[in-house]
C-alpha cells in the first residue's frame, strides 16, 4: 500500500507593508504538497489570486520582503501524512 502525505497548510503574516498594498498581519494562506510545490492565495483584498511556486522558500524569497513577513505553519509536521479515516 502506498503512503499518501497530506498538504501542509500556512499563514503569512506581515509585520511591515513595504509595498503599501496588502497590509499588515494576516495576508495569505498557502499549502505545501509533498511534492514540494507550494499554493498561496491573498486574503488582504478584493483582488483575490492564487499562484503556485516550487517550495515554500521561493515563497519568501519573493513575498518576505527582508524578514518583514514570516511563514507561519498552521499544521504541524506528520510522521505517517495519512488521512485518520483510512
Amino acid at each position: 500500500m502506498t503512503s499518501h502525505r497530506l498538504p501542509r497548510r500556512f499563514a503569512l503574516q506581515r509585520h511591515e507593508d513595504a509595498t503599501g498594498v496588502s497590509g499588515v498581519g494576516l495576508v495569505a494562506y498557502g499549502t505545501v504538497y509533498p511534492t514540494g510545490r507550494t499554493t498561496l492565495a491573498w486574503c488582504c483584498s478584493d483582488i483575490s489570486s492564487v499562484t503556485v511556486y516550487d517550495s515554500p522558500e521561493q515563497v519568501i524569497q519573493v513575498h518576505g520582503h527582508s524578514g518583514t513577513t514570516d511563514l507561519v505553519w498552521i499544521d504541524e509536521p506528520e510522521q505517517e501524512d495519512t488521512p485518520k479515516n483510512r
